[in-house]
């Protein structure tokens, strides 16, 4: 049997000992980051199982889809029906309005008639954590993002408009 290591830094004659401790310590640090990042996921829980009130809103939509939505309907996420977002405390309607052009280029927002922006402010169950509001688990929500909902009476995409520990 030769020696361990070679005059070419070989490792049994077959393989260079740079290389081997590259090979092994690209997965030992990326293990290592892994690792220290569900660490801080626990770490980053403010507060768990508390009152989380999401407002909602539908832009555009018609008098039907007005009617469809009432106080006290549980709304689900259209991508995880068996799983309640939460439910509906209050409703709010707005004018809707869409940007108009003249042929000068000026441009002025008029009011579209039959159209409505929709609010509709849930309450759901939550946990807080260092990055944000998170309902039903892994579902996040955050301002702007847009989801699609469901009742039993209604199935329509929102954007979340607000997400606060208090009601609006």
């Amino acid at each position: 049997m030769g020696k361990i290591i070679d005059q070419k830094g070989r490792l049994f004659g077959k393989i260079n000992v740079i290389d081997l401790i590259v090979v092994l310590a690209i997965p030992a640090l990326i293990l290592g980051f892994l690792y220290n990042r569900s660490l801080q996921r626990v770490q980053d829980i403010i507060r768990a199982d508390t009152p989380i009130y999401i407002t909602f809103v539908a832009e555009g939509v018609r008098q039907f889809t007005v009617d469809s939505v009432s106080v006290g309907d549980v709304l689900y996420r259209r991508d995880e029906p068996s799983h309640p977002l939460g439910t509906v405390i209050s409703i709010d309607l707005s004018t809707h309005y869409s940007a108009e052009a003249a042929t000068d280029g000026t441009v002025w927002r008029a009011p579209v008639e039959g159209f409505y922006n929709l609010y509709v402010v849930v309450a759901a169950q939550g946990t807080i954590t260092g990055t944000g509001y998170f309902v039903g688990g892994t579902q996040q929500m955050s301002p702007g993002m847009r989801v699609p909902l469901q009742s039993n009476r209604i199935s329509s995409t929102f954007s979340v408009r607000r997400v606060a520990e208090s009601r609006p």
